[in-house]
């Protein structure tokens, strides 16, 4: 089941099965990610990368990310299968939105690699999105060709792990839309200021979990390269950011479109981009 809402918002609902081995390990890994990013001193913590010291309340009022598929500790075969297999289901998911909106299909150049978002009772997040750099005149030497990556980003998927209490999304820009999510929901929107989205506070005794994949156009062979290069991959886990190099296949595939219905639906799809008659995809 699907909800397509204004501003290319979209929920699909009950994707995926989590089992709860999958997210007791994830804890355990959080716990090591959050060792690895902090020292202890009395109430307050301190960045081991940057020295800044935080309170303990503020940080733990903010998610902690865990790179699942690079894990600051031990993890199990188990683990690995599973994250990759939420990839697939994550571009699956995808996949079905781009037959909501085919002219997208064009901006889907490479993904980054998909992380988790872990929240205890009390994390949230402000409003944002997902291509906002934090640029200002003032910074621009510091952002313009250094961290521009998520400047790229076009299109978010977001997969729900478990059910919370809390933890909604907010979109401001569509009249304040709040959606819950249930284990197993993905949602998808632009990265742009339309789907500008916050995440209201975890209730106590409850967590939010979720799994980001940002998808985006545009490369590092532009702007002097000072940023992370794109890598040829097998699977999308693989690097940090890797092409998406099977859309049309796979499009082709999950929709079921022919090239008249394609065409129909975008046709500078297969006007402008000198794809073969045949869906063999460019060798």
């Amino acid at each position: 089941m699907v909800e397509h809402y204004g501003n290319g918002v979209s929920h699909y609902k009950n994707v995926i099965d989590v089992p709860q081995s999958i997210i007791d390990e994830l804890l355990y890994l959080r716990d090591a990610e959050f060792d690895a990013q902090y020292e202890k001193d009395g109430d307050l913590l301190i960045s081991k990368k940057t020295g800044i010291k935080e309170n303990t309340k503020a940080v733990l009022e903010k998610p902690v990310r865990v790179q699942v598929h690079q894990p600051p500790a031990k993890a199990s075969e188990e683990h690995y299968e599973w994250w990759k297999y939420a990839s697939d289901v994550s571009w699956g998911v995808l996949l079905k939105y781009l037959e909501h909106y085919p002219h997208l299909m064009s901006q889907i150049w490479w993904c980054s690699r998909g992380h988790t978002l872990v929240y205890e009772p009390g994390a949230r997040l402000l409003a944002h999105h997902d291509n906002d750099v934090g640029y200002a005149w003032q910074v621009n030497e510091k952002i313009a060709g250094f961290t521009e990556v998520s400047a790229q980003n076009v299109v978010s998927t977001t997969m729900h792990l478990c059910d919370s209490e809390g933890g909604s999304m907010v979109f401001p820009y569509l009249d304040n839309l709040e959606i819950e999510t249930k284990a197993g929901d993905v949602l998808v929107f632009p990265a742009n200021y339309l789907a500008t989205h916050g995440i209201t506070p975890v209730d106590e005794g409850s967590k939010r979990i979720s799994y980001l994949t940002f998808w985006g156009q545009g490369s590092h062979l532009i702007g002097g390269g000072n940023v992370l290069p794109i890598k040829n991959c097998e699977h999308r886990v693989d690097d940090s950011l890797t092409w998406v190099k099977t859309l049309h296949q796979d499009f082709v595939e999950s929709s079921g479109w022919d090239e008249p219905t394609l065409h129909d639906r975008h046709p500078q799809w297969m006007a402008s981009r000198n794809i073969p008659d045949h869906w063999g995809g460019h060798d």
